[in-house]
Order: structure tokens, then sequence, then C-alpha cells
């Protein structure tokens, strides 16, 4: 292998690196979800700390982001609400990931 080669590799490698973190810390912002004057995150822990809750509750307290309380009254309204945006930001996330892998093959 040629050193030009090896550098172009080290190129790519380093584009599609860089690539990667910049669309994850895109989703993980694109990811937060106002509901009743707070900020979530629509991430697996919250949907499945919802879920939870909503099986035995018709209404509960849950912190937010920022750690404070808010009444969630619609448990399957909000749960709705945080799937849809986690399966949004995750098919971006995906559509990029296929892209990468074409680029770096």
């Amino acid at each position: 292998m040629q050193i030009g080669d090896i550098k172009r590799h080290a190129e790519l490698s380093f584009e599609v690196a860089q690539a990667k973190r910049n669309a994850l810390e895109k989703m993980h912002s694109r990811q937060l979800l106002a509901y009743n004057g707070r900020l979530f995150r629509a991430d697996a822990a919250t949907i499945n700390l919802v879920s939870t809750l909503k099986q035995t509750n018709k209404d509960f307290y849950i912190l937010d982001c920022n750690q404070n309380p808010c009444h969630v009254e619609d448990p399957d309204g909000f749960l709705r609400a945080l799937i849809d945006r986690n399966q949004e930001t995750l098919n971006q996330y995906h559509q990029l990931h296929v892209e990468l892998a074409k680029k770096g093959s």
C-alpha cells in the first residue's frame, strides 16, 4: 500500500468518524421534547419509565431534563409523543449511518 493510499484512507476514516459524532449530537439535541412546560429527552430510558408508570397510574410525576417535577396527566399522549420523536431521530440517524457505511467501503 502506498503512503498516499494510507493517507486517503486515514482522512476518510476521520471524516466518517467526525460525521458520525456530529450526527449523534444532532440526534440527541433533536430528541428534546417540550411537554407541559418542561423539557424531556425522548430516549429509551424516558420511554421505558413513562411506559412503566402508566401501567399502574392514570397520572404521575416525573423529573424533566433539568430535574424539575412534571405532572403527566395524559400518559398515553406523552408516551406517543416520546416514541414518535425517538423514532424520527433514529430513522434520520440510520439513513446517515447507511450513507457513511457506503462511503467507508
